[in-house]
Formats: structure tokens, C-alpha cells, sequence
């Protein structure tokens, strides 16, 4: 039975096109299946694919790349999210 997974890296894409691309080879080096790219998602087929994995190693790139903080990586359904993250910014207060 072969599984689809897709990665919607948009966000990553504005963020670097060049990241894009290393997130790529880092996957296809890590899980043994067909990566496909189209456009911002990123496309996985095969028989063993894990989400809970692909999460992990896709936190792990971010951390690697130095951009842990600066995004989030949520699992929905077949569709793996990278999505930046919303700064939240602290009202000054006077006493």
C-alpha cells in the first residue's frame, strides 16, 4: 500500500528559496522514497512514510539551519505545514 504525503512549504519559500532546496536533499537523503517537488510542496511517495517522522526531521532541518524559532511544523491530516511563526509583541507597561 503506498502513502502520499504532502509538505506545504510555502513560508519556507518566502522565507529562502535556497532553504527550499536544501530541505529537499535533506529529506531525500533521510527517508527511502520518491520526493517530488512541485513548485512550494514538496511531494513524498511510499510504502513506509511516517508523519511523526517526517515531522521530526523536519524540525531537525530547521534546527540545523538556525530557523527553529522562526517556524512551526504542524501535521494535518496527509499534509505536513511549515509555517512561520507569529511574533507576539509585549505592550510596554508604565509603574
Amino acid at each position: 500500500m503506498s502513502r502520499e504525503l504532502k509538505i506545504d512549504a510555502k513560508e519556507l519559500s518566502k522565507y529562502s528559496r535556497e532553504k527550499l532546496d536544501k530541505f529537499i536533499e535533506y529529506i531525500r537523503g533521510r527517508i527511502k522514497c520518491e520526493v517530488t517537488s512541485e513548485g512550494e510542496n514538496i511531494i513524498l511517495k511510499g510504502e513506509d512514510i511516517d508523519k511523526r517522522y517526517v515531522k521530526t526531521l523536519a524540525k531537525r532541518f530547521l534546527y540545523i539551519e538556525g530557523v527553529i524559532d522562526d517556524f512551526r511544523v504542524l501535521v494535518k491530516n496527509e499534509i505536513l505545514f511549515l509555517r512561520e511563526r507569529r511574533k507576539i509583541k509585549m505592550k510596554k507597561t508604565s509603574h
